[in-house]
């Protein structure tokens, strides 16, 4: 475990990293998925989550995260076949663009505004002043 380390450390890890790999069972944003992919590494995630719809067809996605045998074969396969490599790199660059916080921000504002509106439509005495 390396602990805490600076984002210029963290952009040397993902610079000579091979694949990221990643296995939770729970993942919030995937903000570490996202951050490979922008970095031309491509990914390799559980089919689990939120990490599904993040990596979407940018990635490998793992059936049975819980089989070594299967997630090392897919490594593998991931890091020798250049043809793979080079179409999931290429799909994790467009896939982490399509989630900047440039075009995400404003969607989760709407959401998250469309969602208040309706609150107070539902429970207009919860916010009153």
């Amino acid at each position: 475990m390396l602990g805490r380390i600076s984002d210029a450390q963290l952009s040397a890890l993902y610079l000579r990293a091979s694949v990221f790999l990643t296995l939770s069972e729970h993942e919030g944003f995937c903000v570490p998925v996202i951050e490979a992919m922008a970095t031309g590494v491509p990914v390799v995630a559980s089919r689990r989550a939120a990490i599904t719809s993040t990596v979407g067809a940018a990635g490998v996605l793992v059936d049975d995260p819980d089989d070594p045998v299967l997630v090392a074969a897919l490594l593998d396969r991931v890091i020798h076949d250049a043809d793979l490599r080079r179409l999931r790199i290429g799909r994790g660059v467009q896939r982490s663009r399509q989630l900047s916080a440039r075009r995400s921000l404003p969607r989760y504002i709407d959401v998250l505004t469309g969602t208040l509106d309706r609150q107070r439509m539902l429970r207009p005495s919860a916010f009153a002043s």
